[in-house]
């Protein structure tokens, strides 16, 4: 929340490496629900595994979080990354869902609504929400702009705001695990609730 330069820096770095999560629709789109469900599942239990590997071993933590260091957080030196976590919500999206715009929309509001959150957030925000560490009205707000404009490329406006709404508190609210992984998940049950 307004924190300076150095953070606003970090930040827009951290959200360029996050529209990697791009890359499971391209995989979806090129290999379809079951080709998707085999490769995000390998590429998740390989993301996993090196957590694993790494906070359990000093040495290979040392050297991962070196490779990682202009976008990692301080927290995930103990904890795990939100990279096996996205993959999980995502992998879990294609799993319980079969719609292609279902699947499509999440990805794009978790990739999407974080960074607008973190970003405006950052940059301007200056209302902190109660309760939540870090997290702005300033920031909710442009997440839920942001991901009510994305849902609506797929849906109609009432399933775009239900989901949007949903997202953006997922993203603000002092979850357990990692937002990477309720995100997706609660954008998809949203639209199809919501439908």
């Amino acid at each position: 929340m307004g924190f300076g330069k150095d953070l606003w820096e970090f930040e827009v770095r951290r959200k360029a490496f996050h529209l990697l999560g791009l890359v499971y629709l391209a995989i979806y789109a090129a290999l379809g629900r079951q080709g998707a469900l085999w490769a995000i599942g390998i590429f998740g239990l390989w993301v996993w595994s090196t957590e694993w590997l790494r906070l359990r071993h000093a040495h290979w933590n040392e050297r991962i979080l070196e490779w990682f260091r202009s976008v990692s957080r301080g927290a995930e030196r103990m904890r795990p990354s939100g990279i096996g976590y996205g993959a999980l919500g995502v992998w879990l999206v294609i799993f319980f869902f079969s719609s292609p715009a279902i699947v499509a929309a999440s990805v794009l509001l978790m990739v999407f609504g974080d960074a607008a959150s973190a970003l405006v957030g950052t940059r301007f925000g200056r209302h902190p929400i109660a309760g939540c560490f870090g997290k702005s009205w300033e920031g909710f707000s442009a997440c839920l702009v942001t991901c009510f404009f994305l849902g609506r490329l797929f849906f109609p406006w009432t399933e775009a705001l239900g989901a949007a709404l949903t997202v953006s508190v997922l993203e603000s609210a002092p979850l357990p695990l990692d937002d990477n992984l309720w995100t997706p998940l609660g954008a998809a049950c949203a639209f199809h609730w919501f439908s």
